[in-house]
């Protein structure tokens, strides 16, 4: 008798909150997509009451371990302090990017993507081969104008306790363009729609663990993970 006294109880609910072509409503009786959320009114709850939605919370190293991720998976990075979607693989490396504000300088500047790691990376044998051990990012001017900008401090690693540096940055202006060096007196230029491609010589002894190079300038954000 309990067990169907429950159903009685909590089937009109689960019914309140779906409609009939199969979608879900809180806080409303008439969902107007697949998932609708609505507000309460604030004179219905206690105040200060907080009302939103939260994405769980995954630092990029635990973001990492994901297998198989399915595109538009959304999460909020506590290292980027960010809500970051899940855009794919790209070059054979999956592509996490940050919500950035829509209509802000940020969201129209520059994007970057993560392109691989070259070399092998052992835990204590230092990086001595100048020629092959780089990280790669892919640089695009989003943005109605051209952009004219040192890139050279870019680019930071993370290797548990191990000092690894990024530095002697070149890049190639795509498709084809001619190999060139990013100092800080040599600017990267692209006009609005270019794209280029940013090489970075990784040098110090790493330890066992995940190497993470993070890419971070005018507002434009990526980070790339190589996993012992």
């Amino acid at each position: 008798m309990k067990k169907i006294l429950l159903c009685a109880v909590f089937l009109p609910l689960m019914l309140n909150a779906q409609d009939y072509s199969g979608r879900v409503g809180i806080n409303t009786k008439e969902p107007q997509a697949t998932l609708d959320i609505s507000k309460k009114e604030l004179n219905m709850l206690p105040s200060g009451h907080t009302q939103g939605v939260l994405f769980p919370e995954f630092s990029t190293t635990e973001r990492s371990t994901f297998t198989n991720p399915k595109k538009g998976t959304m999460i909020y990075n506590t290292d980027k302090e960010c809500i970051e979607i899940y855009r794919g693989v790209s070059g054979g490396v999956h592509q996490w990017s940050c919500l950035l504000d829509v209509g802000s300088s940020k969201a129209q500047s520059v994007a970057v993507s993560p392109q691989g790691f070259e070399g092998s990376y052992i835990g204590g044998i230092p990086l001595t081969d100048l020629d092959t051990n780089k990280v790669k990012f892919k640089l695009e001017n989003n943005s109605f104008s051209s952009v004219s900008l040192a890139f050279h401090d870019a680019v930071t690693v993370q290797n548990g306790s191990a000092a690894i540096s990024a530095g002697n940055c070149q890049w190639q202006k795509l498709p084809a363009g001619s190999v060139a060096p990013c100092t800080s007196g040599s600017l990267i230029s692209l006009d609005s729609g270019e794209s280029a491609m940013l090489w970075y010589t990784l040098s110090g002894t790493p330890e066992t663990g995940t190497l993470t190079a993070n890419f971070s300038k005018l507002g434009a954000q990526a980070d790339h993970n190589l996993l012992p």
